[in-house]
């Protein structure tokens, strides 16, 4: 959710124009990308905070499932990403039909946000990049998303998830 959908929608009129013909984690790994990227990643480590979570950051997790390699700056998105050694010839989505769009954001972007809500945290650049993604590929990502009702959440505040949760 952190790295697919700012890079989706941020190559969404590459994608269209090449077929995806290019290196997702590579040529589309902007600085630009990267900053989304980071920024998204921030709002994701704000929300678990509010669920008393503490996670690395995306690098950190990359790192850890070996999608990165050795980090000598773990702010910098752009040149960890685009030199891991597991993402140099990953190509990008060939159309709005690929997983990133179909899945990414009905089903990792929407709960996000859905738990973002709940939990009361601002996520700006989370709700720019769903209302974005919904436009340029005229989806509306919550008929049959993971909606806060799809996931039996609805209603509740962040105390009342926390102690479905806890019950569970």
């Amino acid at each position: 959710m952190v790295l697919h959908a700012p890079g989706a929608v941020l190559a969404a009129a590459w994608v269209e124009a090449t077929g995806g013909n290019f290196t997702f984690y590579v040529e589309g790994m902007t600085e630009g990308v990267a900053r989304v990227v980071r920024a998204l990643d921030g709002e994701r480590l704000a929300v678990a905070r509010a669920f008393d979570h503490d996670l690395p950051n995306l690098m950190g997790e990359m790192q850890k499932i070996g999608t990165i390699d050795a980090l000598d700056d773990p702010d910098d998105y752009r040149g960890a990403i685009s030199a891991g050694s597991a993402n140099q010839r990953i190509r990008a989505p060939g159309s709005f039909d690929h997983r990133y769009y179909k899945e990414d954001f009905g089903h990792g972007l929407l709960p996000f946000l859905e738990l973002a809500q709940i939990a009361g945290v601002d996520v700006p650049v989370a709700v720019a990049l769903m209302r974005l993604a919904e436009t340029a590929v005229d989806v509306d990502y919550r008929a049959g998303g993971r909606t806060a009702q799809a996931m039996g959440i609805a209603g509740l505040s962040l105390a009342g998830l926390l102690e479905k949760v806890r019950a569970a």
